[in-house]
């Protein structure tokens, strides 16, 4: 009896592939854009790295989509928001 072992060891998925385009992309437009900028908000002044701007919005944008995407998708999955009765009897 001959058995044949399918692996997808090797295989890489177009998801992956298509994320480490835009992160490349993006690390070369970061390194295009290092001049230092002003930033102003109510009374403070603060001088940094267009870069360090450019990568903290990113992270942070990153960190709310995963938020928000856990919230949206895991009441898609079966955990819904219903009202209970206020006596605790159901």
């Amino acid at each position: 009896m001959k058995r044949t072992m399918s692996s997808n060891r090797g295989s890489v998925s177009g998801k992956t592939i298509t994320a480490l385009v835009i992160f490349i992309l993006f690390l070369l437009f970061l390194l295009q854009n290092s001049a230092d900028v002003d930033i102003r908000f109510l009374f403070w002044k603060v001088t940094m790295s267009r870069t360090v701007l450019l990568f903290g919005s990113l992270s942070v944008g990153c960190v709310i989509g995963i938020l928000v995407g856990w919230e949206i998708f895991g009441r898609r999955k079966g955990q819904t928001d219903t009202p209970r009765n206020e006596s605790g009897n159901e």
